[in-house]
This record gives C-alpha cells, sequence and structure tokens, in this order.
C-alpha cells in the first residue's frame, strides 16, 4: 500500500503532526505500507516520480492535512499537487486500483479537489482523528457520517455513506 501524506507545509502544525498517528495505525493492519509525505515544497520532479509509481501498489491512501488560508477562502495548496492528486485518482480507476482520500481538518477543503473517487472527512487533526480514520478504512469502526453542510453541486448537505462495522 502507498500512503501519501499530503500537507500544505511541513512545519507549524503545532501540538498535532501530520500523519503521527496515522503511519504507525495502517501499519499495525497493513505490514506493507510505504510512506511518503509531499508538500508544497516538494520538487516537481519528485511529485512527478510518486505519480509514477503509485501504479505498482495495491491501493493508494491519501491523507490530506491541508489548512485554509485565513480568511481569503483559497486553500494553500499547490496546483501541481492537486494536478498530481487528479491524476493519481484517473491512473487509479483506469487500473482497478483502490484510491481513497481522507481530509483531515476543514471540510471545506475537498471542494477544491473534486472528482476523487472516495473521500472520508475527519474535520480534525488531532492523533484520535488519525487513527478513527485508519479504523474506518479497516472496516473495523462503522461510517455512518453525513455532510452537514453542502460541499458543491455534487454533496449536498446529508450525503454520506453508511457502512456497518462487522
Amino acid at each position: 500500500m502507498l500512503y501519501l501524506s499530503v500537507v500544505d507545509q511541513p512545519s507549524g502544525w503545532g501540538i498535532t503532526a501530520p500523519s503521527a498517528t496515522f503511519i504507525p495505525e495502517l501499519e499495525q493492519r497493513w505490514p506493507n505500507v510505504t510512506a511518503v509525505e509531499i508538500s508544497g515544497r516538494t520538487p516537481v520532479s519528485e511529485i512527478e516520480f510518486v505519480r509514477e509509481t503509485a501504479s505498482r501498489f495495491d491501493a493508494v491512501i491519501v491523507g490530506l492535512f491541508v489548512r485554509e488560508a485565513s480568511l481569503n477562502g483559497r486553500m494553500d495548496l499547490s496546483g501541481e499537487l492537486v494536478a498530481m492528486l487528479k491524476r493519481m485518482a484517473r491512473q487509479a480507476g483506469d487500473i482497478g486500483q483502490p484510491f481513497v482520500t481522507v481530509v483531515f481538518g476543514n471540510p471545506y477543503v475537498a471542494t477544491f479537489i473534486e472528482n476523487l473517487p472516495s473521500m472520508l472527512l475527519t474535520y480534525d487533526v488531532a492523533d484520535l482523528a488519525q487513527a478513527s480514520a485508519v479504523r474506518a478504512l479497516a472496516g473495523e469502526r462503522a461510517i455512518t457520517g453525513r455532510l452537514p453542510i453542502t460541499l458543491g453541486a455534487g454533496y449536498p448537505v446529508g450525503h454520506g455513506l453508511v457502512r456497518e462495522a462487522p
């Protein structure tokens, strides 16, 4: 499995570091996880290398840690990263590879990366949210969330997924 941690900036996260809990939780359940972190500071050549090699994995999980830019209504994620995620998602769809994006924190970030095959919104970046997201992905925890807000035309209030835990 490829776990791609996408962060707007690799520093300034305060008490919770992106993927600090998510990666160990993934590795407890799936022993062959390759974890890569990319950010707005990652050279385009490295971003392209990640995209080109992603098809070699059985599945791709993207952890998206992006803070909304203060009071300006835009997202501080580089255009190269957004384009890479969209290309990776299309590529995964073409080969039948599972591709899941977990949005940590502000759910409105999802409106900037539309058309990804599946998204799990956590509304938080804390360790508990990271651990809970892995448990949901692994089928250990039910997924019962419904959007309390509208996230673009395709995702109205009440949109969501219900999957019971075994």
